[in-house]
């Protein structure tokens, strides 16, 4: 599991299980960013690799 996508998945855990009623409505913020870094990241692997 690559360290970014363990950090948010603990962060999130955090968030949610740990935090302040007001601070759990963060939770959701977590799967937004995850999602948004996922999209980033895919889309760069595609344009960078090499065929072959």
């Amino acid at each position: 599991m690559h360290p970014l996508a363990l950090q948010l998945l603990v962060e999130g855990a955090l968030l949610l299980f740990c935090a302040p009623p007001p601070a759990q409505n963060w939770f959701w913020m977590s799967w937004v960013v995850g999602g948004l870094i996922c999209g980033i990241v895919s889309t760069l692997i595609h344009a960078f690799r090499r065929e072959g």
